[in-house]
């Protein structure tokens, strides 16, 4: 009758994969985050552009920032909109570090990001000036050699012209909206 007794089960082992397996917390996550920098093995792997170092580190970014180790696929309408609204916000402080970059002041960069319109005058003399140093033999030899106080001078105006015409009422509106 004791044949059929089974002897208990073995404690599991934990070893370096049981730790690694183990649920994260946020405090967790960072301090792995951290020794994921400093190991030149992983280092290494991120350089070599290894999907799977890349899945390690953005799993632990996530959880140390409160969220689920994994995306979770849109709950609601409302899921939807705040997920563009996010890929919008992050496309636009993109294209605004972008244009700081290129010398754009505060300003200038609200200005071009919120595609503040332009009157007539101004884009006939951002015109006038794209014209000017095009006929300015030593300023496209600048231009072409790579000048980068040229190219961003050539930038500045052809931006200007990206923008929308109005007229003084919708600047008007534009600053007061």
């Amino acid at each position: 009758m004791t044949d059929n007794i089974t002897p208990p089960a073995a404690p599991p082992e934990v070893g370096a994969s049981g730790v690694m397996n183990a649920p994260l917390t946020p405090e967790t996550a960072a301090q792995r985050m951290e020794d994921l920098k400093a190991s030149p093995e992983f280092m290494a792997k991120v350089a070599a552009k290894d999907p799977a170092a890349f899945d390690e580190y953005n799993k632990a970014w996530r959880v140390a920032h409160g969220l689920t180790p994994e995306p979770l696929p849109p709950q609601s309408p409302t899921d939807v909109d705040t997920e563009r609204d996010a890929r919008v916000v992050a496309a636009v402080q993109q294209h605004a570090a972008v244009l700081r970059r290129q010398g754009f002041n505060d300003d200038q960069v609200t200005e071009i990001v919120g595609r503040r319109p332009i009157t007539l005058q101004e884009r006939e003399f951002h015109q006038n000036q794209i014209e000017r140093l095009r006929r300015d033999q030593a300023f496209m030899a600048r231009w072409s050699n790579g000048d980068i106080e040229a190219i961003h001078t050539i930038q500045k105006h052809s931006i200007a012209l990206s923008l929308p015409t109005g007229t003084l009422q919708d600047i008007e509106r534009w600053a007061n909206g």
